[in-house]
């Protein structure tokens, strides 16, 4: 059985692909210059430290970027996406600040995810680029090397809010446990030669 500890993760590392696939050369281009343009916006605002509308859209186009499709995006109740509404700006906020609330985890990112092309696998990559230390990014890559690694914490290959969640406080923990970035675990996980 694997744990979540520095040993698993240079394991895994050992095990990475030997060339780099196509598409992690937009990844690696991209990556920073992403968290870099959110970042700076953040800071501009008339009240330092909150997103403001525009960057929700921002993200949601960075994460379509990593997935090479434009996102269909599902109404409901006349909600139209981005709903940065004062409790999407303030939720963003607190994280940042280190308050976390994981009831408000579940609400925020179902929501994000209906609206959102129901795809948990964009979203995850959209909270990622807004809160990089919170939210891990999640893929089929990355489930299906998670799933050989940690079997006692199996995921579908189709993952739903919840699971996705569970996953993200697993890397947060392992984040944590071993000083490597969430980014850097991810990464490691997506590389792994199968």
């Amino acid at each position: 059985m694997n744990y979540f500890n520095e040993d698993t993760f240079n394991q895994i590392k050992k095990g990475e692909l030997k060339t780099s696939l196509d598409t992690e050369i937009w990844y690696n281009k991209t990556y920073s210059n992403y968290l870099r343009i959110l970042e700076s916006n953040k800071m501009e605002k008339g009240k330092i430290g909150f997103y403001g509308p525009d960057d929700f859209v921002l993200a949601a186009s960075f994460a379509f970027s990593w997935l090479a499709r434009i996102p269909r995006l599902h109404y409901s109740s006349g909600v139209e996406f981005p709903f940065a509404d004062a409790k999407l700006c303030a939720y963003f906020y607190n994280i940042d600040n280190g308050l976390f609330n994981s009831a408000l985890d579940l609400e925020i990112v179902n929501e994000l995810t209906v609206h959102l092309d129901n795809s948990i696998i964009a979203v995850s990559k959209m909270l990622h680029f807004l809160t990089p230390n919170y939210f891990p990014i999640i893929d089929s890559k990355v489930i299906n090397t998670w799933n050989k690694w940690f079997p006692q914490y199996k995921l579908p290959k189709k993952v739903n809010v919840k699971q996705y969640l569970d996953y993200a406080q697993n890397m947060r923990d392992w984040s944590v446990k071993t000083g490597v970035s969430l980014r850097d675990l991810e990464k490691a996980l997506f590389r792994f030669d199968l």
